[in-house]
C-alpha cells in the first residue's frame, strides 16, 4: 500500500552507534531523533522506527575521502546498506 508519509529518515552510521534524524518534505527541516546501537538487531530496530515514526524513506549517508574517493568506511556502510 503506498505510503502518504511526508517524514524521511537519515542515518549517520558508525561502528558503534547510529544517529537518526528526521526531516519532513513539507519543512524540509531536519530534527535529531534519536541514536541507535549497531547491533546484530539493527535491522529490527531501524524497521520499528520506520513504523513508528510513518517514514516514506530512509537515507542513509555515505562518506568519501577529501578527494571524493571511497573510503574503507565507504565500504563499510554500501555493505550495511546491501544487509538492511
Amino acid at each position: 500500500m503506498p505510503t502518504t508519509s511526508n517524514n524521511i529518515l537519515a542515518l549517520d552510521v558508525g561502528e558503534r552507534r547510529i544517529g537518526v534524524a528526521r526531516a519532513s518534505l513539507i519543512a524540509r527541516l531536519p530534527e535529531p531523533l534519536k541514536t541507535l546501537q549497531n547491533s546484530t538487531a539493527i535491522a529490527d530496530d531501524i524497521q520499528t522506527l520506520v513504523l513508528n515514526e510513518d517514514a516514506a524513506a530512509v537515507v542513509v549517508g555515505l562518506p568519501l575521502g577529501m578527494q571524493g574517493q571511497e573510503t574503507e568506511q565507504t565500504r563499510t556502510i554500501r555493505d550495511f546498506v546491501k544487509r538492511l
